[in-house]
Formats: C-alpha cells, sequence, structure tokens
C-alpha cells in the first residue's frame, strides 16, 4: 500500500510573495525532502518546487477601482481552488500576502479542517483592524516579518509568531559578495555618472499610473545634472518586455534591468521607490530615497477613510517619523519628485541623515533568519515529521 506524502498547498499573490515564499519552500524541503507543495505562485515559487496551479499575476492587484475589471477571473480562481483543496487535503495551507483574496480562502481551509498558516499577513495595524477576528477565527498561526505585528496580533487572540523581516537576510547575504562597479560595468553605465535607482511597482496597474511621472522626473533632474545614469528595475519578464524601449526612448541616460532591483538601489546614489516592500529593501541597503504612489481617485479617497497610520512608507512606520519624503496622489508629479530626489542629491547631509535613520531602523528588525524560523514553525504546525519520508532538520542527503 502507498505511504502518505507530505503536501502543502501555498497561494502567494505578489511579486515579493513569490521570491519570500520561494526562500521558505526551499528552507522547509531541506528540512523535509519528500513535501510536495501545490497551489498559486510565480516563477521564483515554481522552480523553488512549487507544482503551480495558477500564476501569481491573478492576484497581483491593488486599488478597489482597479480589481472590479478582474472581478469574474477571481471569483473563478477561488471557486476553482476550493475544489482542489477539498480534492487533495494537504497537511496545511500556506497564505503569503494577497489578504483579500487569501482570508476568503482560510476560511474555507478551516472549514475543511485543514491547517491555516499565514506568512506576511494583512497590514492590520493600518487599516481595516476588523480582520482580527477573521484572522483569529480562520488562522491557526500567523507568521509576522514586523516587531510590532506580534504584539498586536497577541493582544487580539491570535496564535502568532515573529520571525523577522526576510529581505533582512537577503541584504545580508548580497552584500557580502556584491560589487557595484561590476554591475554598472556589465550593464554600460558610463564611467563617472550619478546612479539613481527608478522603482515604478511590481503591478500593471502601479507602472500606468507611475512610470510617467518618474521618467519626466528623471528628465527634469537630468537637465541640471547631465551626469546622472537611471536603473530602472522591471519585476517581471513582462514588465521589462513593455517598459524596456518607452524607457530607453524617453530617457537615454538609463538602464533597464530584468529583475535586480537590490543591486540597482545598491549601486546608487539615490532613488525614487514605488510605495510598497521596495522601500524597505532600499533602507536596508542604505540607500537615501523619496517615496511615490498614486491609485485612483476613488480608490484613493476611500483608502484615506479607512487607512489608519500617518505614514505609507515602512521606513517611515519602523522609525514613527518621516524620515523619507512621501508624495501621494496630487503631490506625485513630476516637478515634486524631482524636487525631492534633487535634493538627496545636491545636500549630502539629508542623504546622510537618511542613512542614519535607517542604520537605527535595522536594529528594531534584528538578525535575519526569516526563512528558516519560518520553515520550522510550518514544519511544525503542519505535523511534517509524522510523514514517512519527509525526513527533518538533519535528513540524510540535505545540504549541510
Amino acid at each position: 500500500m502507498p505511504q502518505p506524502t507530505a503536501e502543502l498547498f501555498v497561494s502567494a499573490g505578489e511579486i515579493s510573495g513569490d521570491l519570500h515564499g520561494a526562500r521558505l519552500l526551499q528552507a522547509l524541503r531541506r528540512r523535509h525532502p519528500g513535501l510536495r507543495a501545490f497551489g498559486i505562485g510565480g516563477p521564483r515559487l515554481e522552480a523553488a518546487g512549487l507544482e503551480k496551479t495558477a500564476d501569481i499575476e491573478e492576484l497581483s492587484l491593488v486599488g478597489i477601482i482597479e480589481v472590479l475589471p478582474r472581478l469574474r477571473s477571481l471569483l473563478r480562481l477561488y471557486s476553482e481552488t476550493r475544489k482542489l483543496l477539498a480534492r487533495r487535503r494537504p497537511a496545511a495551507v500556506l497564505l503569503i500576502d494577497s489578504p483579500d483574496f487569501n482570508l476568503r480562502l482560510a476560511r474555507h481551509a478551516r472549514s475543511l479542517g485543514l491547517k491555516v498558516i499565514y506568512y506576511i499577513g494583512p497590514t492590520v495595524w493600518a487599516w481595516r483592524k476588523g480582520r482580527l477576528n477573521a484572522i483569529r477565527d480562520t488562522v491557526d498561526l500567523m507568521l509576522t516579518v514586523l516587531p510590532f505585528e506580534d504584539e498586536l496580533y497577541h493582544r487580539h487572540g491570535v496564535r502568532s509568531l515573529y520571525v523577522g523581516h526576510p529581505l533582512v537576510e537577503m541584504v545580508t547575504a548580497s552584500a557580502e559578495t556584491f560589487s557595484a562597479a561590476d554591475f554598472l560595468s556589465e550593464l554600460g553605465v558610463p564611467d563617472g555618472s550619478t546612479v539613481v535607482s527608478l522603482l515604478p511597482g511590481s503591478r500593471r496597474n502601479e507602472i500606468k499610473r507611475l512610470l510617467p511621472v518618474i521618467v519626466k522626473a528623471a528628465q527634469i533632474l537630468s537637465r541640471t545634472l547631465p551626469s546622472l545614469h537611471f536603473l530602472v528595475p522591471a519585476a517581471s519578464r513582462e514588465i521589462f518586455d513593455n517598459i524596456q524601449d518607452p524607457v530607453k526612448e524617453s530617457l537615454p541616460n538609463s538602464s533597464v534591468t530584468l529583475g535586480r532591483a537590490g543591486d540597482c538601489l545598491a549601486s546608487s546614489r539615490a532613488a525614487v521607490v514605488t510605495s510598497g516592500t521596495a522601500t524597505l529593501e532600499a533602507a536596508l541597503r542604505g540607500t537615501p530615497f523619496v517615496t511615490v504612489y498614486r491609485l485612483s481617485p476613488l480608490s484613493y479617497l476611500v483608502g484615506k477613510l479607512l487607512v489608519k497610520t500617518r505614514y505609507i512608507s515602512l521606513p517611515n512606520i519602523l522609525c514613527g517619523r518621516e524620515v523619507v519624503r512621501e508624495l501621494i496622489q496630487s503631490r506625485c508629479r513630476p516637478d515634486t519628485v524631482a524636487g525631492a530626489a534633487g535634493e538627496i542629491l545636491r545636500d549630502r547631509r539629508t542623504a546622510v541623515r537618511m542613512i542614519r535613520s535607517f542604520d537605527s531602523m535595522k536594529k528594531q528588525l534584528g538578525p535575519g533568519s526569516a526563512a528558516e524560523k519560518a520553515a520550522a514553525a510550518v514544519a511544525e504546525e503542519a505535523g511534517l515529521d509524522a510523514f514517512p519520508g519527509a525526513g527533518g532538520p538533519h535528513s540524510p542527503g540535505e545540504d549541510q
């Protein structure tokens, strides 16, 4: 009679979730080589061994109005995923980000008697605190990545564990071997250039709203600082193919890269960064930057009524003050973006103050070991050791 095999369902709905989920899955499979994972993910999770049942692009949306055109396909994906969980009944369901979809999925998984683990959960500290009740009722374990989240969840009766932010270990590891000079030479950046990174976001609607503003701001900067060279990392192959030619045409003193946002930031004197996880990466890499963001007018109005935090940029939230300029909605214009970025480039004191604040922020986050800590917690919660051939932390054949 065939032995049962440990299976884990994964649902990741953002490019950053694909990246962090892949590192977690890799750590899990080092501990449990027989583990099978299936679910919603992107290329990194697939490369880490995920049997992809749907693509991450189907969930990568933000904003109320922006979701509406895709509502039918989202409902179809939800229905298909419910059936999949009922049929395969994995040892646990691992949800990463994308709370609008994943919290509904958590409720269904709980009704099936499945273990539910959430990694990089909803920003309930910023808005929609009512979700805390849904999380308490449907999530068995919340793995938190920001130090203040753990206390909030515990206070509301949610089992949680602070594992650290996955970006900390990624940035630390890459800094040990990275050479900015080699990277810029590889891209053909002229010697003596002052390098600035432009990060337009990872979602299609973000790029549509923000890239034209950012490029025009770069053009303004170039008129007074002719030595500038801009790096524009594209978060996916689709984005790269769509923006490479338009950006180069509008901004000849630029290089568009496929991925490698961290390398771009680490090579730059300053950056313009779309609000999101990238703001934390810029701070961890010690790159002074300005944050930009735009939504549709209705989405912004609703968000303004619901959001309870003073800032949108993670470094500002962690520091409790405006370390980084935030140019949102009507303030996100080419002239204001160019002015804020130009201040960083022209005034060394502005850049130094930011970098010192970033150093203080890093101490709050602690050392980086999020993937390993999260993998240990998932393995224990899912009971992976109970499956024959699943292995353990020191399984035969594991890389030492």
